[in-house]
């Protein structure tokens, strides 16, 4: 029989919440210790919403279920909407050792109604998860995330093994398309380059950021600059940022941050000086990181939530997002 711990901090949970990670298929970059302290440092002021638990198997810590508890609902942990009704978290989860998904939602079911717990609304599963493949077998309500009556996904491809590999792989107008832009590019001085420097890197991105478009603009505030800032200075530290630019004559026109995730590749964010966008630099910087991705031996390509067109030029195919509701 599994046994569980409450803890209300993130600091205060056991130190193999980190040993878990190589060995569970739930989490993601975004169940990591490092994330969710971001996530919570920028937008959860009230700490007693924090409600995790440590899911055990004698003394062994098998699980860690980091959730959010407002009233009786239960939300996965940074996966709520913004008071600007933005999202930052693309996938929510539990970090379980593999093998024991369903003996830990199991437990976790039978432990809800003796904290009070009415309901759960659980966002963004990916539909390869096992969670969810124990929520659809125990008949809960599961959906098709919609956002804006449109089907929420994160597509993505498999990485063969060279760039020209890839290429061929695209249908032929894509592919022409991409070496048509590329060759465009060839007409002016250029270079693509990495950015290990966060400190150079960050107010470079904002800036290309907030030029990019004006929702792009609005969505970041002084307080997103500073989740941002914390998010990604945390996550370097365990070697999971990865920052790529695009000089046009030594100027910043283009910019990437990305995940390096048990050999996938996630690309989270993106910006560019629209003054260049007759040389596409926003989709060829994606390109190159597909390219960078493949050289350096990485097996899958995610580019996170929405369907913006570019990522299936690129290769990618949809994979979907789910939403659990359960009441207790």
């Amino acid at each position: 029989m599994l046994t569980y711990k409450i803890v209300s901090k993130i600091e205060e949970v056991h130190r193999d919440w980190e040993k878990l990670i190589p060995d569970s298929e739930t989490a993601t970059v975004f169940q990591t210790r490092e994330y969710l302290k971001a996530w919570r440092e920028a937008f959860i002021k009230d700490h007693n919403e924090l409600f995790l638990w440590e899911i055990y198997d004698n003394k062994q810590l098998v699980a860690v279920a980091p959730f959010r508890k407002r009233g009786g609902k239960l939300t996965f942990l940074g996966t709520d909407r913004l008071p600007s009704d933005d999202l930052v978290t693309d996938f929510g989860d539990l970090v379980i050792k593999k093998n024991y998904e369903r003996k830990v939602w199991e437990s976790l079911f039978e432990f809800f109604p003796t904290q009070g717990i009415e309901e759960m609304e659980l966002d963004y599963l990916r539909e390869k998860s096992p969670s969810l493949a124990v929520l659809r077998d125990k008949k809960y309500s599961v959906e098709k995330i919609l956002d804006n009556s449109i089907p929420d996904v994160a597509p993505a491809m498999n990485l063969p093994v060279t760039w020209e590999d890839h290429l061929l792989q695209l249908d032929r107008k894509s592919r022409h398309e991409l070496r048509r832009k590329f060759r465009h590019l060839d007409e002016v001085n250029y270079r693509f380059e990495e950015v290990p420097n966060l400190q150079q890197a960050m107010p470079e991105f904002f800036r290309l950021h907030k030029v990019s478009t004006e929702q792009k603009d609005h969505f970041m505030t002084p307080l997103m600059e500073k989740f941002f800032t914390t998010m990604t200075a945390y996550l370097a530290k365990q070697g999971f940022i990865h920052i790529m630019l695009l000089k046009i004559e030594e100027q910043n026109v283009s910019v990437t941050i990305a995940f390096l995730w048990k050999k996938e590749y996630w690309l989270y964010n993106s910006g560019f000086d629209r003054r260049y966008t007759d040389l596409s630099i926003g989709v060829l910087l994606k390109a190159q990181t597909v390219k960078w991705a493949i050289e350096n031996k990485f097996k899958r390509f995610n580019f996170l939530r929405g369907p913006e067109r570019y990522k299936y030029e690129l290769g990618a195919k949809d994979e979907g997002l789910y939403k659990v509701k359960i009441k207790f």
